[in-house]
């Protein structure tokens, strides 16, 4: 679609982020408060020096949008999975490993494809590695062979009630690339909890302050660790006009079509991680009292693509 028809398209760069900003627009949209792209600060940077009179690097935010007819400036962010790089690295080797071990596998199935979904293996040795992209192989060989999808009782996240099949028949979206690769990131190694404060019961945000709030609060400081210099939304705060905050938790996203071309393999999206809803308000509210001044409001995008507000300001 031309872009003088969808403006979202300015956003197109980044695929990650242009799609955050489609589902959170209609999201609004579907709650009858109108949403319409005015700009991008961070895509047309000489453009907004000269709009507002600043320094190159001052303003920056990903988008300037019209809500319900207000000028706001809205950021994206994502909350990544444990592990960081390593488990960029892991999903690489696993898609490798899988690939040669079921391209045979691939033209037998009834769909002339298969989905596989893999746990990255950022501790195991090379042999663990091995043995385990062995199983997964033969798991998806039995899925082609059968036609039906097969379960892994040896994953970290099966739950026998709800069972998730780990190899499946599956359409390809690109017949080029017949199997399809999803990515299992065990939140084991995030952990919260309750607790009772004198205003009633909230989390206590301890164990996943150093995973989740620092993307958040590089966005709100006054003051940077990189560079001592205030965050993008503190920034854009102060020329006036109100801010908002995307929070992409969207679990093992990965850009349409599912993969990138081989040669963009390293410019391959981290895995995120998605949190409860009630936890997100919590860190939010945490996060905002120690960097007030910054932010407007903010919303969490989770994996089921559901579009929550986790700040408000004014309420």
């Amino acid at each position: 679609m031309p872009r003088d028809l969808d403006p979202w398209q300015l956003l197109a760069p980044n695929p990650q982020e242009l799609s955050a900003f489609r589902i959170w627009a209609t999201a609004l949209e579907e709650t009858g408060t109108p949403v319409a792209l005015l700009g991008s600060p961070d895509h047309q940077e000489e453009h907004y020096q000269q709009l507002y009179g600043l320094a190159r690097g001052v303003l920056t935010v990903d988008a300037h949008v019209s809500i319900s007819g207000e000028a706001w400036f809205v950021d994206h962010t994502t909350l990544r999975a444990p592990g960081g790089p390593r488990v960029t690295a892991a999903i690489r080797t696993a898609e490798e490993a899988l690939r040669r071990e079921l391209a045979a596998a691939t033209l037998i199935s009834p769909t002339g494809g298969l989905r596989i979904t893999v746990t990255p293996q950022t501790e195991s040795s090379p042999k663990e590695r091995r043995r385990y992209f062995q199983r997964l192989a033969a798991l998806g060989r039995q899925a082609a062979e059968t036609g039906r999808p097969v379960y892994d009782p040896q994953a970290p996240d099966y739950d026998p009630r709800f069972p998730f099949p780990v190899a499946e028949p599956w359409p390809p979206t690109n017949p080029a690339e017949p199997l399809t690769i999803t990515v299992s990131v065990p939140t084991h190694p995030m952990s919260w909890r309750l607790q009772n404060t004198p205003w009633g019961w909230g989390h206590n945000t301890d164990n996943i302050r150093e995973i989740l709030a620092a993307p958040i609060t590089e966005k709100l400081a006054q003051h940077k660790r990189k560079n001592n210099e205030p965050g993008q939304l503190r920034r854009a705060y102060q020329l006036g006009l109100p801010t908002g905050l995307l929070i992409d938790a969207r679990m093992g996203w990965r850009p349409p079509g599912l993969e990138l071309p081989r040669h963009a393999a390293g410019k391959t999206p981290p895995p995120m991680t998605d949190i409860p809803v009630p936890l997100a308000r919590d860190l939010l509210s945490e996060l905002t009292a120690e960097h007030p001044d910054a932010l407007t409001r903010a919303w969490l995008l989770s994996s089921d693509e559901q579009v929550h507000e986790i700040y408000n300001h004014s309420s």
